[in-house]
């Protein structure tokens, strides 16, 4: 963009669109930042936990979000191994609507899956907090609450 005596750069498109919105979701999911699935498919050797999946604006399918939480030291050490399993645990139930699993202990009186989380990362506290805030238990029901928030 510009004339002959002046220049303006700028970036356009539909990812520089989606990268703005990501980081304005940084608040939503209280965390220190989002990245979308192409910045994670391009760095696939970093410690990152998927957040969730969520409408965007133009797009037909969800786009998947993550959280970038570390360098490739990060992502094999056994902290963040068992971190990552308990996740996607917690993630699972929740998008299978299976509140009772998410957030009671589980059979073998363990604690519940966002308990569990949160005891085991404590820098995503306010991530996981998030989920239990906006539940069926809490009186509201998870996916539509987060959806409402998204990109309005």
């Amino acid at each position: 963009m510009g004339s002959d005596d002046r220049f303006a750069y700028i970036a356009m498109g539909h990812a520089v669109n989606l990268v703005s919105r990501l980081e304005g979701q940084t608040k939503t999911y209280r965390v220190g930042g989002i990245i979308g699935e192409t910045t994670r498919a391009a760095a696939p050797s970093w410690a990152a936990l998927e957040l969730d999946l969520i409408a965007v604006k133009g797009k037909q399918e969800a786009v998947r979000i993550y959280t970038l939480l570390g360098d490739s030291e990060l992502v094999q050490s056994g902290d963040f191994i068992d971190q990552a399993k308990h996740h996607e645990r917690m993630l699972a139930r929740y998008r299978a609507q299976d509140w009772d699993a998410a957030r009671a202990q589980d059979r073998d009186g363990g604690l519940a899956a966002l308990a569990e989380c949160k005891s085991h990362m404590s820098s995503l506290a306010g991530f996981y907090d998030v989920y239990a805030e906006v539940s069926p238990i809490s009186g509201r029901f998870a996916r539509a609450e987060l959806g409402c928030r998204l990109y309005n």
